[in-house]
């Protein structure tokens, strides 16, 4: 069951309609900001934290082949499971590359409520 009680600040950061308060996001709508955040920061980007993140980028000048995407998948588990701890049981596939975008599916199970969700992220290829 879904609980819909507010947990942190949405990304992007902003003002609801009224403009007198910050947007919320609840716990569901915070993991997948959360991986969007992980997947979107390069490893050595935050110098309070080199670690943070994923090496992603690593990867836009590979051919884009199963050893590649398995590389890919390999890299996107590791990062979340790392970095997410509110996620388990992550699974990734990946969609047709179009235009040298990439794009990954991402399913896990939300470890406070036992239920699958999951999300999409593109990956820039070249």
């Amino acid at each position: 069951m879904m609980n819909d009680e507010k947990v942190g600040f949405k990304f992007p950061i902003g003002l609801e309609t009224a403009g007198k308060t910050i947007r919320l996001s609840d716990e569901f709508e915070s993991i997948k900001e959360a991986i969007i955040i992980i997947l979107s920061t390069q490893k050595g980007e935050r110098i309070m934290c080199p670690d943070f993140g994923c090496r992603l980028k690593e990867y836009m000048f590979e051919p884009l082949n199963s050893l590649t995407e398995e590389l890919i998948r390999h890299e996107i588990i590791r990062s979340l499971t790392k970095w997410e701890k509110r996620i388990e049981q992550i699974e990734v596939t990946f969609g047709k590359a179009e235009q040298g975008v990439l794009k990954a599916y991402i399913q896990y199970v939300v470890v406070s409520e036992g239920e699958k969700d999951g999300t999409e992220f593109k990956i820039v290829m070249v």
